[in-house]
């Protein structure tokens, strides 16, 4: 009887945060940030495996929740309603990883290529042939030489 009575008691405070919150309640917000922004981002990071993408699909986790919470109608936990918010995300952003970001290739060296990765670059990105101004140099040269050695009529 004591489960019940704690289930019920539990399901009590959740209704009285998800009113605070439907009705815009900053701290409740604060409140929720702090309860479940540690455990969001370490599911949203186990999926897509990249901190800067789990922060960032942290973020937009949170920011569904807060606009999407009068669309929270209580069929599901509060918790259970937000972690499928972030699979959702998370979900999204590998897939969008998959599509778009997997096909960059970086101007980095491959480690198994040797040298510093500054050296690397330089060599990878300097041209090595004449520059503009030297080659319009060289040219004014000749054109002189030929001017000079032309015989005179």
């Amino acid at each position: 009887m004591g489960d019940l009575a704690g289930a019920l008691g539990i399901r009590a405070q959740e209704s009285a945060i998800v009113a605070e919150l439907k009705a815009g309640s900053e701290d409740a917000y604060a409140w929720l940030i702090g309860e479940f922004h540690q455990p969001i981002y370490s599911l949203v990071y186990r999926i897509v495996s990249d901190p800067s993408d789990a922060a960032d699909t942290t973020q937009e986790v949170f920011l569904k929740v807060f606009r999407g919470m009068n669309h929270f109608h209580g069929e599901s936990s509060l918790k259970t309603w937000i972690y499928r918010i972030a699979v959702h995300e998370a979900s999204n952003r590998r897939r969008w990883w998959f599509r778009h970001k997997a096909k960059e290739s970086s101007i980095e060296p491959a480690p198994d290529e040797g040298g510093s990765g500054a050296t690397a670059i330089r060599d990878t990105l300097v041209d090595e042939g004449e520059s503009p101004f030297d080659s319009l140099m060289h040219e004014e040269i000749r054109a002189r030489v030929e001017e000079e050695l032309r015989p005179d009529l």
